[in-house]
């Protein structure tokens, strides 16, 4: 099927507004005359008849220049109603053409940021070494990698600082010698944050020193209970020893 070309430039252009013949500024006229001539004319009981007919005369007029204005109006309207019906039919063909495309275009987007993707990722298992049971290639993955505009140099460059990040991180941990070592490097990994892992450090070094006094005022809460009980109990064999003395 050969390419639809669009031969013209897309042109509207209102040929004049037809002008409408009437005379509605006569019919007005008489419309204000008749509300001026009947607010102050007053019925009596026998005129009411009369009054009846006035208003269904006058009512047959109202209902004469209302028809005439809708009339009118869809007449005066029918051709822009056409264009308008025509023009949003269009707009929505040539979506559905537009559609079409980006349908395509999108998947050879996606097609193109997964193969960047891999090849992101091959480049990171080239790079990890003995850290790839610690870094994962999920965890250090950005979005922005995928963009044309990010060459795969700066994506080097942002896994080397990673695993720099990395190695200083767990030098800094193992040069604590913390007894929590194992939990310090856990925190660390989570976000790569030295100064989170340090405060673990000393978060747990004051949870043991608060167990450790804890267990010591047990110890000797328990002491001074056995030396109370052992106190109580000399006391009773001395009373014991009393009485049969005496």
């Amino acid at each position: 099927m050969e390419k639809p070309v669009l031969k013209n430039d897309i042109d509207v252009k209102i040929e004049g507004v037809q002008k409408i013949t009437d005379n509605m500024s006569e019919v007005k006229e008489y419309a204000l005359k008749t509300k001026e001539y009947y607010e102050t004319l007053v019925y009596n009981d026998e005129q009411i008849k009369e009054a009846k007919d006035e208003r269904a005369s006058i009512n047959k007029v109202v209902k004469k220049v209302a028809d005439y204005r809708k009339d009118t109006v869809e007449k005066f309207n029918k051709p822009l109603e056409e264009f308008v019906k025509t023009a949003k039919e269009t707009e929505s063909i040539l979506k559905e053409a537009s559609n079409c495309i980006d349908v395509q275009i999108k998947k050879y987007e996606e097609e193109e940021k997964q193969a960047k993707k891999k090849e992101c990722k091959e480049l990171f298992d080239n790079l990890v070494g003995d850290l790839s049971e610690l870094i994962s290639f999920e965890k250090v993955f950005d979005n922005r990698w995928l963009n044309k505009t990010t060459k795969m140099t700066e994506v080097e460059q942002d896994i080397k600082n990673v695993i720099e990040k990395v190695n200083t991180g767990l030098q800094a941990i193992k040069g604590l010698n913390s007894e929590f070592e194992t939990e310090l490097i856990n925190t660390f990994l989570t976000d790569y944050d030295l100064s989170k892992a340090i405060m673990k450090n000393t978060q747990l070094k004051a949870q043991k020193e608060k167990l450790a006094k804890t267990e010591v005022a047990k110890e000797e809460t328990k002491q001074e209970t056995n030396r109370e009980m052992v106190s109580k109990q000399v006391e009773t064999v001395e009373h014991e020893l009393d009485i049969i003395k005496s």
